[in-house]
């Protein structure tokens, strides 16, 4: 039985919408009409829900068009502040029940105690990362934004992820799969002090003892789901969700098109 007033939870990470793949910003809004508000769930987007979103007021029609989506649904919503989409609450009316957040998150939910972060900053030897990050933040990323414009903004923060995706090569032009990255978020969750740790970003999608990585929608269209029965991770189709994992598998990946598990 559920626990009395206690609604299911359901992450995910690293959508990456961008309104030059139309059909990727259709699959996720059908998750979210058609998998997300029937079950009533509370939802978390660990970050980087857009391909490149700095900020702005009024938001671009692309982005407006996912909030609505997103503040329809009956459960809660937080949506994280990853290292392609920031200040995103200037792009939320002020009534709106969509909570924003740049910092990671501590709950408990059926029994479990979850710390949940981007995933950014989980390797304190990424020193120039983090300049950039605390520039982009801060006051001279602001007053860049300002000068140059939200649509500028936008365009040529598009075209530096991108470049980065082509210069890192993989599906999608980028797989992110970076064994660095995550040797220090199994460090980062070690010390977390939760139970389950839950992290976007590295796009590694798997579950290890006391770290579950969320994936992408570049390839995997994954989220993970928190309820009465237990963590499970998942795979979003237009017919049938698949259940990928309940227990902890290492990471997943696609081999000649089939799931394999790797340690």
């Amino acid at each position: 039985m559920a626990e009395p007033g206690v609604r299911p939870l359901w992450l995910v990470s690293d959508v990456h919408l961008t309104p030059d793949r139309p059909a990727r910003t259709e699959q996720f809004l059908a998750f979210l009409e058609s998998r997300v508000a029937p079950s009533g769930a509370d939802l978390i987007i660990a970050g980087d829900l857009f391909d490149w979103w700095f900020g702005s007021s009024p938001a671009p029609p692309d982005v407006r068009r996912v909030v609505r989506a997103l503040e329809g649904l009956p459960g809660s919503v937080l949506w994280m502040e990853g290292n392609h989409d920031v200040f995103v609450g200037r792009g939320l009316h002020e009534a709106s029940p969509v909570g924003t957040t740049a910092e990671p998150v501590e709950l408990e939910r059926f029994g479990r105690r979850l710390h949940v972060a981007h995933g950014d900053l989980v390797d304190p030897s990424e020193r120039g990362y983090r300049i950039f990050r605390a520039l982009l933040r801060g006051v001279p990323g602001r007053l860049a934004a300002a000068v140059v414009g939200p649509g500028l903004t936008r365009e040529i923060g598009a075209l530096a992820a991108t470049g980065s995706r082509q210069a890192q090569g993989g599906v999608d032009g980028y797989d992110g799969l970076s064994q660095p990255w995550l040797k220090a978020a199994k460090s980062y969750a070690a010390s977390s002090g939760a139970q389950i740790t839950i992290l976007g970003h590295g796009h590694w999608f798997g579950w290890w003892p006391g770290l579950v990585c969320l994936g992408d929608w570049l390839r995997w269209s994954s989220y993970a789901r928190l309820d009465a029965g237990g963590l499970s991770l998942w795979r979003y189709a237009t017919d049938e969700d698949e259940r990928v994992a309940s227990a902890p598998v290492g990471a997943i990946e696609l081999t000649e098109g089939r799931r394999t598990h790797l340690s």
